[in-house]
């Protein structure tokens, strides 16, 4: 399980045949179990986390499946609860921390149900954005991250009115619109930390934040860790 911590590169390859073409974004989750074939290749520099999983973790009393149900792998999922859940399995200070940060991940994994029947088919959003007017909407929020940027500025970007953006808004990226805002803040911060010349500070100002603490806490919401201990004990 590998979760992705930049922006700046891209996957291009195959699962079990199918090709995938990808630009991941901080944060995403790709998931490869057994049974299945993946060749990929990375272009640009990136960086991630990988954490393993034996079969041993699903074979616990409250986890009995018969032979018929897989993991099935998924490809940069935006999965927020999962993420969080790596981050901080990942960061852990003990051996017992980690084995706790794995248990959750197993759980989150089961709940999310990525124990299906091969074939089944994929949730329609409805009442969403068109994909061409939502990544219009992300673009411009990708060109100046720490800047300002208004609902209404955004929903002049979509072609909607402010009340009807934000209802689209959220029920494409499962985000109020100020929330999608702030996690974006959040993950490119994730990618500057990861520059040692600069300090959180820096990093903080770059991004609108008043000041570390700022950050800090902001950050801790997101993904479960403080700048400082995201670049200890998972960057470094």
């Amino acid at each position: 399980m590998v979760l992705n911590l930049s922006s700046t590169h891209r996957v291009i390859g195959q699962v079990n045949d199918a090709s995938n073409v990808e630009k991941p974004s901080v944060g995403t989750v790709t998931i490869m179990p057994p049974h299945h074939t993946f060749s990929f290749q990375v272009v640009g520099e990136c960086r991630i986390v990988a954490l393993q999983l034996s079969a041993e973790d699903f074979r616990g009393d409250q986890w009995v499946f018969d032979g018929t149900m897989r993991l099935r792998p998924r490809v940069n999922v935006d999965d927020p609860i999962l993420a969080r859940l790596i981050f901080t399995t990942a960061a852990a200070a003990t051996a017992a921390a980690q084995r706790v940060g794995l248990d959750a991940i197993t759980e989150r994994l089961i709940a999310v149900d990525c124990f299906a029947q091969a074939g089944e088919p994929s949730r329609v959003v409805r009442g969403g954005l068109p994909p061409a007017r939502l990544r219009r909407v992300v673009r411009k929020l990708e060109v100046n991250p720490g800047g300002p940027i208004s609902l209404a500025a955004m929903a002049n970007e979509a072609g909607l009115s402010v009340f009807h953006f934000a209802r689209a808004f959220a029920a494409s990226t499962g985000w109020a619109p100020h929330r999608f805002v702030l996690r974006q803040r959040i993950h490119r911060a994730v990618e500057l930390l990861g520059d040692e010349s600069l300090s959180v500070g820096d990093v903080a100002e770059s991004l609108g934040f008043v000041h570390h603490s700022h950050l800090a806490r902001t950050m801790r919401r997101f993904i479960g860790l403080t700048p400082d201990i995201l670049r200890n004990r998972v960057l470094a």
